[in-house]
């Protein structure tokens, strides 16, 4: 370690060493009790959440596409409709287009 400066060997021995020696063996005391066996479960079960809630979300959105396509048809078969009972109520289109629009008066 020639070209290492010694401050550098110092951090590594003195700060970083022990905190990694000491996550590694919290870690395997965690992995083999029922404590950490416990959390090893629920971290797998919010995998599972994440992967369950994806695919609620994925069909959400076709749902919401099929929503709005379902919508488009209304509308224009209200439309539809409306055309074809203009005549029947004894309005042309015309005027029954234009008797929507308020009617303006000169002051």
């Amino acid at each position: 370690m020639e070209g290492v400066p010694f401050y550098v060997v110092q951090i590594v021995v003195n700060t970083l060493l022990p905190w990694m020696l000491g996550t590694a063996a919290v870690a395997g005391v965690l992995s083999v009790t029922p404590f950490g066996k416990g959390i090893i479960d629920f971290l797998k079960s919010r995998r599972r959440d994440t992967e369950t809630l994806d695919a609620v979300l994925q069909e959400l959105g076709e749902m919401r596409g099929l929503m709005v396509e379902v919508a488009e048809r209304m509308d224009s078969m209200e439309r539809r409709l409306m055309q074809d009972r203009a005549p029947m109520l004894g309005a042309p289109r015309e005027q029954a287009q234009s008797s929507a629009e308020p009617a303006v008066t000169p002051h």
